[in-house]
């Protein structure tokens, strides 16, 4: 059978990403070749990442960590460290993790947040400076040898060379070029795409990763739909610093440290070599001189240089038509989100992901939390499902991709909204929207848009951070799972909602499930305090590296399968 082609418009993260994922899942029936001109500068405004990241590495046949710790010079990180938002001095996390206290819990019996912050395992590996690996020296010892909870900062150029170099050498093809115009037939179908040297270049399928060019949307005519009204944020000054005093920054920056601004927020990112910052910002409440001079100030006298740092300009957008007859967009060519939650590198992946799920088995990925380490498909894709891309797909593909950047942008928002700092009159203005937020933080609350990132679980984290108490609707339902009895009438459609489910719980099956709670929550507290004892310190994280080699798959398969055996309620 001939082979069909697909052709990546664009590098960066994104076509880096599109290159090594595709050749390695569709290099069987697929010919993968990435058309990108090194003239072309990258944008690279996002270096940290979110747990799935581990299992899309894995389906691009990489190690995670040798890749991330490695090749992209990155570093652990556990969570997002929300500094000074709530109020002075005041600080929250939003980490990565797979279990916890529930908020309902929390609430319902007065728990102490300090508490609530330690149930995240990888946040309370981080508060005690330890990394995520366990010390050689105790590899025999009765515990996991990595505690899977967490993602990276890396430096993005570096992973984006990684990525292309592996997706070579499983034989895709690179073409030093620029692209120079789309030709569109039939409304949205691509035709063919033209380089620099007037070279024709024909394909069976497109894959748009041209960044903030969007050479396929704007060849297509299309508008992007804009967030301005909820989002003012649009513009970044962004650079890089040497640490001062490295062994004490890279664990605390093990949580990114994302600290409340006059107009904005400033981000610090801690890689092997270095640290990322920069100031996101809106215009309109204060000027790009006044950014720059207020970000300067935020660090010590001459860290920050103002011939380093980097202006760059965006909205907060996206395009309701993701993808068309023949060609999905990927990356910034979609659209763009601030980096608050560190969401960039995870739409890229997410839309390569949905897309290989439509079709190979005509359904959008499983759910997949902003918390947990993600669970996507890594089945091989049967060759007689490839080209099954039909309307029907298409517009499964971009309502899914339209729906998950609007409960993103909106998950951002509320961190915003929530916020009682006084701070200045950007953030008295985004307190005024304090219900809005709070009443879709209540339906997320109560179990609605669960199919989506930023679900109960991110809420939850809000929740907590923002001391919303009883405040949101939806905290007194606690988790949901059908009991044996319930099943008859679940599936008969008389359980309507996860109201109905608990409600209708006998109050033995209620104490039955909190007791199973509780004692999963003290199993994994007690398994992580032993952990602490006996793994890296995270200043040593890059020892890990040097080991790794003389474990088996099996070692590390099952040490990430255990801490999520502990996690499973039944």
């Amino acid at each position: 059978m001939e082979k069909k082609k697909i052709v990546i418009i664009g590098g960066g993260t994104a076509g880096a990403s599109s290159l090594a994922f595709l050749q390695k899942k569709l290099g069987h029936i697929c010919d993968i070749e990435m058309i990108t001109s090194h003239e072309i500068p990258i944008i690279g405004v996002g270096e940290a990442t979110v747990g799935n990241i581990n299992v899309f590495l894995e389906m691009c046949g990489l190690d995670p960590e040798k890749t991330c710790l490695g090749d992209a010079r990155g570093s652990i990180k556990f969570a997002v460290h929300c500094k000074d938002w709530l109020r002075q001095d005041h600080s929250y996390f939003t980490p990565i993790g797979l279990f916890s206290m529930d908020y309902h819990d929390m609430v319902s019996f007065n728990r102490p947040i300090k508490e609530y912050w330690e149930s995240w395992c990888g946040l309370k590996l981080a508060l005690t400076g330890k990394s995520p690996f366990l010390k050689q020296e105790h590899w025999d010892t009765p515990l996991p040898k990595m505690w899977r909870e967490y993602a990276y900062n890396i430096d993005a150029g570096l992973l984006g060379e990684a990525l292309i170099e592996h997706g070579k050498e499983m034989g895709a093809k690179v073409i030093d070029k620029k692209v120079t115009e789309i030709k569109i037939i039939d409304k949205d179908k691509i035709d063919y795409i033209v380089t620099e040297d007037g070279e024709r270049v024909d394909a069976d399928f497109f894959i748009d990763c041209s960044g903030f060019k969007r050479l396929v949307p704007n060849a297509c005519d299309y508008e992007p739909k804009s967030w301005k009204s909820e989002n003012p944020n649009d513009r970044a000054w962004a650079t890089r610093i040497d640490y001062i005093d490295r062994v004490a920054e890279l664990p605390y920056l093990s949580c990114v440290e994302c600290e409340a601004m006059e107009a904005g927020w400033r981000w610090q990112i801690g890689l092997r070599d270095r640290i990322g910052t920069g100031y996101v910002f809106s215009t309109d409440y204060i000027s790009e001189d006044d950014a720059l001079k207020e970000f300067k100030n935020s660090f010590e006298e001459g860290r920050v240089k103002d011939e380093d740092c980097k202006l760059i300009k965006f909205n907060t957008e996206c395009y309701e038509k993701q993808a068309g007859a023949n060609w999905i967009t990927c990356g910034l060519s979609a659209g763009f989100i601030e980096p608050l939650e560190s969401t960039s590198i995870f739409f890229m992946h997410n839309n390569l992901i949905a897309f290989l799920s439509l079709i190979k088995q005509n359904k959008l990925p499983q759910d997949v939390q902003m918390v947990s380490i993600g669970a996507w498909d890594t089945s091989q894709l049967d060759v007689n499902y490839f080209f099954m891309w039909d309307q029907e797909k298409i517009d499964m593909y971009n309502k899914y991709t339209i729906d998950t950047f609007d409960c993103t942008a909106k998950y951002v928002g509320a961190h915003y909204a929530f916020n009682k700092n006084n701070k200045s009159k950007y953030w008295d203005d985004w307190a005024k929207k304090r219900k809005q937020y709070i009443d879709h933080g209540s339906e997320v609350m109560s179990y609605k848009h669960q199919h989506l990132f930023f679900g109960r679980p991110a809420f939850s984290l809000l929740s907590a951070g923002n001391e919303l108490g009883s405040e949101i609707d939806g905290w007194d339902l606690s988790k949901v799972w059908i009991t044996p009895r319930q099943e008859e009438a679940y599936k008969s459609g008389a359980l309507v909602d996860e109201r109905a489910i608990l409600e209708d719980r006998t109050p033995k099956e209620y104490l039955q499930a909190l007791r199973t709670i509780l004692g999963r929550l003290t199993h994994r507290r007690w398994l992580n305090d032993v952990f602490c004892d006996y793994a890296y310190n995270l200043i040593d994280q890059y020892k890990w590296l040097d080991h790794v080699s003389e474990l088996r798959d099996s070692d590390i398969k099952e040490s990430r399968q255990y801490i999520e055996s502990i996690t499973t309620m039944f």
